[in-house]
């Protein structure tokens, strides 16, 4: 028949040093997913979490130390992007058909707690409009 796939997830994790024995296995999903992409000229929609992880005070002041020996911006409420598994993605679509990447960061506030209390993605789609208990930029 003419099965139509019409929604696929994957996922690849890699940890921010990409070394080991866990890294070299995402790079191999990484060329898997994207060769089966580009074979099929699949329409796709990449979502690329550079930053790998959530806010916390612990992992802020890690960046900040970060930035602040190679003489990169201090940031106060975000980490440093990680520019990795981005470039990887991009490098996997050269030649394909692919003909745009959009980049854009979505910032969040909860109201009361501030911006280390990070929404799941239920609560981001189920909270009422009315009362929200975040702010989105």
């Amino acid at each position: 028949g003419n099965a139509e796939e019409r929604g696929k997830v994957e996922e690849v994790d890699f940890s921010p040093g990409w070394r080991g024995e866990r890294n070299e296995t995402g790079l191999g999903q990484l060329r898997k997913i994207f060769k089966t992409i580009k074979a099929y000229a699949a329409p796709i929609w990449i979502v690329n979490f550079v930053e790998g992880t959530r806010l916390t005070s612990r992992k802020l002041l890690e960046s900040q130390k970060f930035a602040r020996e190679r003489g990169l911006p201090i940031l106060r409420n975000l980490l440093l992007p990680r520019t990795k598994g981005f470039v990887a993605c991009v490098r996997q679509l050269r030649n394909a058909h692919v003909q745009y990447v959009y980049d854009f960061t979505i910032a969040y506030r909860h109201i009361t707690q501030g911006f280390q209390f990070p929404p799941n993605l239920l609560q981001v789609h189920s909270y009422s409009p009315i009362t929200p208990p975040w702010s989105f930029h």
